[in-house]
């Protein structure tokens, strides 16, 4: 009698850990399935938009691969996306979508460009910068950008290690980001004098609150390092270069100005 419950006891055992591993090879199949309807629901939401330069009728291209996909455990965002618009490979804006409540989709736009924007959607502006998001500024005593594409991104590394980047808001307080290692996108423009470019994110976890645009820009026939911050929160956000603040940012106010180069819509 006790060698027969014995028995039905580890039979119940070994159906047990059966079950788990089939539930667990399940889990494991299903993740990378949910990962890709995201993505396609995430871009689908941005395809219904269309972006155009100023008051022109010239379209931006909208780059479907996501230039960073991100998550963010203190925000609660388990999947989001960024997606760059483009003029001849210029990324001229961002846009971050995420999942938020009553499914509905949380979106962040930041301009790129030294154009005025419009994004339309189902024929209803949405968002209208009227003036640049990017305001270059030089990057002094640096060597000049190299011949090579290579050594290039290996200068903009180095360039960018003694940057420093937070938010802050009244929930969490001062948080530092980190600098991801690689940028996000890379491109090069010779017609309009820039040689090389990169989109860097400050990041926490790995969602992007801080863009920092590089460019190798030719000026006065020499080709010179220049960046950009570009806000992508509504946090208040600074940057520093060695302790020494040379941006800042307050909290977004509200309620939100569609016409502002940053701009959220949920």
């Amino acid at each position: 009698m006790a060698l027969t419950r014995w028995l039905l006891f580890t039979a119940m055992i070994v159906a047990g850990l059966a079950g788990f591993q089939a539930a667990a090879a399940q889990q494991t199949e299903e993740g990378p399935n949910e990962r890709a309807a995201s993505l396609e629901r995430l871009v689908a939401v941005a395809e219904e938009y269309t972006v155009t330069i100023g008051g022109s009728e010239e379209r931006l291209e909208l780059v479907k691969a996501p230039v960073l996909r991100y998550s963010d455990p203190v925000s609660s965002i388990s999947d989001g996306v960024v997606l760059a618009w483009t003029k001849d490979g210029r990324p001229e804006a961002v846009m971050a979508l995420h999942p938020g409540s009553k499914d509905r989709t949380w979106i962040e736009y930041q301009s790129l460009s030294l154009s005025p924007l419009n994004a339309v959607s189902t024929n209803q502006p949405d968002w209208h910068p009227r003036g640049p998001g990017v305001g270059f500024r030089p990057l002094d005593g640096v060597p000049r950008p190299d011949t090579g594409a290579a050594d290039r991104l290996a200068q903009m590394r180095s360039m960018l290690r003694p940057f420093s980047a937070s938010v802050s808001d009244n929930q969490g307080g001062r948080q530092e980001l980190r600098l991801l290692s690689r940028p996000i996108f890379r491109y090069a423009q010779t017609d309009r004098g820039i040689i090389d470019g990169a989109l860097f994110a400050f990041v926490r976890a790995t969602n992007p609150e801080l863009l920092i645009v590089v460019e190798a820009q030719v000026v006065d026939g020499q080709p010179h390092w220049h960046y950009s911050p570009a806000r992508f929160t509504g946090r208040a956000c600074d940057l520093r270069i060695k302790d020494q603040l040379i941006w800042s940012h307050d909290v977004l106010p509200r309620p939100k100005d569609p016409a502002a180069p940053y701009f959220q819509s949920y």
